[in-house]
């Protein structure tokens, strides 16, 4: 009986992250098509997964109100970046300064300007690759939850996946959520990979082309050799299917690795590989007798 009761309350998060998730589909589905019904499951997925997660956190009442914080800072980025920024930067402080949050003041430190970036990242790619940064989102979420030792949070995050689909589904845009999802992922990343280094370098890692794509564009300004594919059919599919790939690899081989340093090593060798997978291949055209 014991037994039955503890597997239970383990399992609260997962229960509550599918009702959320199954609750706010509904909903957005009820909705007649406009923009209250795309900004609804914008905001659904981020809501479904932080009552799934939060509730398996150490500390859920401190990670909430950094969420609140967060989720605010990532509206006001929409119409004025740096004050957007600043709120953002100033919940994950919330978040990851508190007593019982795990690792050393400089991991912390590093995690509160970790955090804006992927807020930036996320939003950066839904601007260029619209709803398919829905998918790239849930890969990163599983990959998360294949990797680290305690997947508590990531659990409750995988939970709340079909509210992500029904976002996908209804061409939702990703920008409104990027800042709560971004936030969502990294405390999940910390908290179930911190026990194992390499598993906590992995989990982040395996933001994968969320990474990669916008920061492969940003120098390609600089080294056109960088530039990544355009926006088309053929290369959505191949978006999703390099980010399967790369988080394969960030989970379940860098993650494995004991050491954090060795976890580094194996996942910068899979963002790689995920730049090469995506990366403009351009054919030089032979030149006409008025070229030469």
């Amino acid at each position: 009986m014991i037994d039955i009761l503890v597997t239970l309350a383990a399992s609260l998060h997962v229960i509550a992250g599918v009702a959320a998730a199954v609750s706010v589909g509904v909903i957005v589905l009820a909705l007649p098509p406009g923009r209250l019904r795309l900004h609804v499951a914008a905001a659904g997925y981020p809501l479904a997964a932080a009552i799934g997660g939060l509730t398996a956190a150490r500390s859920p009442l401190t990670d909430v109100s950094a969420l609140v914080v967060v989720t605010v800072g990532g509206v006001v980025r929409q119409r004025a970046r740096w004050a957007g920024t600043l709120l953002v930067t100033a919940g994950a402080a919330i978040m990851v300064l508190g007593d019982s949050f795990p690792g050393p003041p400089l991991l912390r430190f590093g995690l509160v300007l970790w955090v804006p970036l992927v807020v930036a990242s996320i939003e950066n790619v839904d601007r260029r690759w619209g709803p398919v940064t829905w998918p790239l989102v849930g890969i990163s979420v599983l990959g998360v939850f294949a990797g680290v030792p305690e997947p508590a949070i990531a659990a409750g995050l995988s939970a709340a996946l079909p509210a992500l689909a029904v976002a996908w589904a209804v061409r939702a845009p990703v920008a409104w959520a990027a800042a709560p999802a971004g936030t969502l992922i990294t405390l999940a990343a910390v908290e179930g990979g911190f026990v194992r280094p390499g598993a906590m370098v992995g989990a982040l890692a395996g933001l994968g082309l969320l990474l990669v794509e916008p920061a492969s564009r940003a120098l390609a300004r600089v080294w056109p050799v960088l530039a990544p594919v355009e926006n088309g059919p053929r290369a959505r599919r191949l978006l999703v299917v390099s980010q399967a790939l790369v988080v394969a690899l960030t989970s379940r081989v860098a993650g494995f690795r004991d050491a954090g340093l060795q976890a580094l090593v194996v996942a910068v060798g899979a963002l790689a590989i995920g730049w090469l997978s995506i990366r403009e291949h351009r054919r030089h055209r032979p030149a006409a007798d008025g070229d030469r």
